[in-house]
């Protein structure tokens, strides 16, 4: 094993060393001197010149051999053999063509002329099928002639023949060289389809490996021998080696996806995944552990619905505790995949952990529904999802409820306007500041570029709002975005109308006093608001994750929740819930691998037993149905989004 790395080393280092800036470029034959003491020597050697560019090579021929018999010694004679050796090169006529190259090189002058007939006789070597000899000259000259078409016939000779001499390594180098310089489509297809059978025969992993790192990060040729080496790393059963291949690939734009699929697929046969068990990471402990235990209520509760077989035991459910930090829960993701063998995930809730977890998730093909609140692309992925409210997906319901109720208005004009002028109230932390950048980037993929009418922040421990929503007063709006804690929502609602400012929408008879839409996120919303300050947020907009009158599935959830664990669920309860349902209904369905559930969670979802708005996930992992908005009417909160 030393030896063959001693080899492969060598092998890179003679390709650097040929290939090295410091050689001199080699000029193209018709940069050449052409200077002779006797003009009519020269005369003729510029005719037959003429004849071979003109592709006539018969009449070159001729001439050239003219010029051979006349002029013998003079200045010119080399070149003149050098396109007597190309004449036959062109004619396929290389045994010849090597014989007057040979003659070319006689003078030993190591000019421009002894440059390009030793890079001929390469050429004719090569088809003489002598490899090795022509693979010694040619590897010199690669790259150096600003001919395109001739630095693509020493590549085409260097791979076939590393290929030929069954260096795998280097003819992987020079492939790769090729297919980035050529455009010939159908001379890159045979020369890949032949590359691609011989990696199919390569038996050794450590060369496949090798191979994958000589060329760039997204070659195809580097998928290739990933895919092979992975392959062959699994038939001696070594499984998380072939998962480490796996997560390189799929860093490979050009990888073929599903042959990754097949690769997880196999390991996961192997494994023997409990398709009938799902695995629960939740903050059990720390700071999240009211949250947790509500979600893991939820789940406990949806998995008797989910009775498998003949026996009509509930769902499989493995719990483990993801705690309050990252190294806890890549703990227990990691006993959930390879003690428990479960067939999918759902947690955990904190963001670090999601991030720490998903890329592992990800590569060993797990599918994971995450409950964190915020989404990232650092851990996207066709296993990764999100069925939890996100600050994104409240901004986009709240600004979706601005075109709803019969509404045939665009969004926005042609010129990036909106109808509705829209001004917005925040506290200058790292939430308000959040929300507010969210909802301006909800309004710019809607095609407003107008941005906000009027920006006003307070210091978020401020209780009295009367400075603020005075200096709001002074704005032009006819929408309000209030991202605002349900506390604070109720300390600014009497301060905005004590400045003439109020949420509803019907006109108000006093000429000083204006009505605009009041919209606000979750973290708003709460039943107290009616009691604490109801008449001032009239037809004001809250989103919520879950309320227990929006369909008949959703009510017969709150009573079996109220009966099992004597409370009410909270939101946090109702996304355990649904998420297990969706889970169980895929598994009940008779898939029989991790991958079969993860295709299923892209399909449309029957929403008979979902208690929170859901039809499937997007191909982001994100659900596709927006929060419910509610809307305040006298004393209570009427779903305003039910039917859109």
């Amino acid at each position: 094993m030393r030896l063959k790395n001693i080899l492969i080393l060598l092998s890179l280092l003679n390709i650097w060393a040929c290939t090295a800036e410091n050689i001199p470029p080699v000029t193209s034959s018709k940069e050449m001197d052409v200077k002779s003491t006797n003009a009519e020597a020269e005369q003729l050697f510029l005719s037959a010149r003429k004849y071979f560019e003109n592709r006539d090579f018969k009449k070159a021929d001729e001439i050239f051999k003219d010029f051979e018999k006349k002029y013998s010694n003079d200045e010119l004679i080399s070149q003149v053999y050098l396109y007597l050796g190309r004449i036959c090169f062109e004619l396929k006529e290389y045994t010849e063509s090597e014989m007057y190259l040979n003659k070319a090189l006689k003078s030993g002058k190591k000019d421009r002329v002894y440059e390009y007939a030793l890079m001929y006789k390469g050429l004719a070597l090569f088809y003489q099928n002598r490899f090795k000899e022509a693979y010694n000259i040619l590897v010199s000259f690669e790259g150096r002639f600003t001919d395109n078409d001739e630095n693509l016939k020493i590549l085409n000779a260097l791979y076939n023949s590393a290929a030929s001499l069954k260096d795998y390594i280097n003819s992987t180098i020079w492939l790769e060289k090729y297919l980035d310089a050529s455009e010939n489509n159908d001379a890159k297809s045979v020369m890949l389809k032949e590359y691609l059978d011989a990696a199919d025969k390569i038996q050794d992993e450590e060369i496949l490996l090798k191979a994958s790192e000589v060329v760039n990060d997204n070659s195809e040729l580097k998928a290739a021998n990933l895919v092979r080496a992975a392959r062959l790393t699994y038939d001696r059963r070594a499984y998380d080696e072939v998962l480490k291949i796996v997560k390189e690939l799929r860093t490979i734009k050009s990888a073929d996806v599903s042959e990754i699929e097949n690769i997880l697929l196999m390991v996961e046969m192997q494994e023997s995944v409990n398709i009938d068990t799902v695995g629960v990471m939740l903050p059990l402990t720390g700071n999240m552990r009211l949250v947790g235990q509500d979600v893991l209520k939820g789940i406990m509760l949806g998995a008797k619905n989910n009775r498998l077989g003949k026996s009509q035991l509930p769902l499989n459910i493995v719990i483990k505790d993801s705690g309050s930090n990252s190294n806890q829960a890549v703990l227990a993701f990691d006993e959930l995949v390879r003690k428990e063998h479960v067939s999918a995930v759902i947690g955990p809730m904190d963001f670090k952990a999601a991030e720490a977890i998903s890329e592992s998730a990800q590569n060993m093909g797990i599918p994971l529904i995450l409950l964190s609140t915020n989404t990232s692309p650092a851990t996207a992925g066709d296993y990764i999802f999100w069925n939890f409210a996100t600050a994104s997906t409240e901004v986009a319901a709240l600004v979706e409820s601005l075109n709803l109720k019969g509404d045939e208005d665009n969004f926005a004009n042609e010129t990036g306007d909106t109808k509705h002028k829209i001004a917005v109230m925040y506290p200058d932390n790292a939430y308000g500041r959040t929300l507010k950048k969210l909802f301006l980037s909800e309004m710019e993929s809607r095609g407003v570029t107008t941005g906000f009418s009027c920006e006003i922040s307070f210091k978020p421990d401020v209780t009295d709002f009367s400075s603020s929503a005075k200096d709001l007063s002074m704005c032009e709006f006819d929408t309000l975005f209030l991202p605002l804690t349900a506390n604070q929502m109720a300390l600014a609602a009497p301060a905005l109308a004590a400045s003439n400012i109020w949420s509803s929408q019907i006109s108000v008879s006093d000429n000083k006093s204006k009505s605009a839409i009041f919209l606000v996120p979750s973290s708003g919303f709460s039943d107290d608001l009616i009691k604490r300050a109801g008449r001032y947020l009239q037809q004001a907009r809250f989103v919520v994750g879950f309320k227990k009158n929006y369909s008949k599935s959703a009510e017969l959830f709150s009573l079996k929740f109220v009966n099992e664990y004597k409370s009410e669920p909270s939101v946090y309860s109702a996304y355990g819930y649904d998420n297990i349902n969706i889970l169980g209904k895929i598994i009940k369905s008779g898939v029989k691998s991790r991958q079969q559930i993860k295709n299923s969670l892209y399909n449309d979802m029957d929403q008979k037993n979902m208690v929170i708005p859901f039809k499937a996930f997007s191909s982001e992992g994100l659900s596709s149905a927006l929060p419910l908005v509610l809307e305040l009417e006298d004393n209570s909160f009427k779903i305003f989004n039910k039917d859109k």
